[in-house]
């Protein structure tokens, strides 16, 4: 394996839509997968503050979750890439090579989502934004 995919979902009572999300990620892992086998996914939700049933729906997926209390999406972000590159430094992995990606538990990823932005890590952007 010469990389790491994080993704990274924050989230904050979003039981309504966290599971399409997570779909979708599911489907941009499989095709990651299909093209990119020297690359392993690691999705990593970071439930913020939850009052709802978000942990339900995150515990119905292959995913780590984790839990905050800050109230803050830029400290549950933290917390995640926090964890995530510990993790993969705690495996011998250089941080430098865990890509992480980040979308929001209201929202959907194309399928072509992580290959295209592996792509662009490997052309040497360092930021993808959009």
């Amino acid at each position: 394996m010469s990389r790491v995919a994080e993704v990274l979902v924050p989230a904050r009572d979003e039981e309504a839509v966290l599971g399409a999300c997570l779909e979708s990620v599911g489907r941009a892992g499989r095709r990651l997968a299909q093209e990119r086998p020297d690359v392993r996914l690691e999705v990593v939700v970071v439930l913020d503050a939850c009052l709802d049933g978000s942990a339900a729906v995150a515990g119905r997926y292959p995913v780590t979750v984790l839990g905050c209390a800050a109230g803050r999406v830029g400290a549950a972000r933290r917390r995640g890439v926090e964890a995530g590159l510990d993790g993969a430094v705690t495996r011998g992995l250089p941080a430098a090579a865990v890509w992480v990606a980040n979308t929001d538990a209201d929202s959907e990823v194309p399928d072509h989502w992580l290959t295209a932005q592996l792509l662009l890590a490997e052309a040497g952007h360092d930021l993808v934004v959009g």
